[in-house]
């Protein structure tokens, strides 16, 4: 699908930071699940390395595409780390951009909003999240100080543009 090629007015793209996409793209390739996880750590498996290397060579292609595709079309970006460490200024963001609105202060759409997104995840879940979801960079110390310097090497552009630059040492 690299190169099907579709006409869109808007994108939306949800990002996550390359240290916890990693390891649950991983969890989900050999798992076939988002919530189950291997029963060692991936740093443990004599494969991590190089799935280190391909995983940011592809993270950083993926997110070179659609930066510049963004030139083209409005694409509103938002990590996965705001919609669930706070949802509310993110949802209500993503509506402005999908209604071509300043704000959605004082509507019912707010309104809406802040009744889901206030009234726990549980109650509207689909997708059960696991364990210290939410926490920035909490897959850290399966990465090597090599890995990590990799990834912020070939990554740089991209962690600064979406905030992550903070990345662990």
């Amino acid at each position: 699908m690299k190169n099907a090629k579709f006409e869109v007015d808007k994108v939306i793209c949800v990002v996550r930071n390359p240290i916890d996409v990693y390891p649950s793209f991983a969890s989900l390739i050999a798992l076939s699940s988002h919530s189950q996880e291997p029963s060692q750590p991936w740093s443990s498996f004599q494969i991590w390395p190089t799935l280190v290397e391909w995983f940011t060579n592809q993270w950083r292609e993926y997110h070179d595409r659609l930066r510049q595709r963004a030139k083209q079309t409005p694409t509103f970006f938002i990590t996965y780390e705001e919609l669930i460490c706070d949802p509310v200024p993110a949802v209500c963001s993503l509506f402005c951009f999908l209604l071509d609105v300043e704000s959605v202060e004082g509507t019912a759409l707010q309104a809406r909003i802040l009744e889901v997104c206030n009234s726990g995840h549980q109650k509207h879940e689909v997708y059960k999240l696991k364990q210290g979801a939410g926490k920035l960079y909490r897959q850290a110390p399966l990465y090597s100080a090599a890995q990590l310097a990799l990834i912020k090497q070939k990554c740089i552009s991209h962690l600064l543009w979406f905030d992550f630059a903070l990345l662990p040492s």
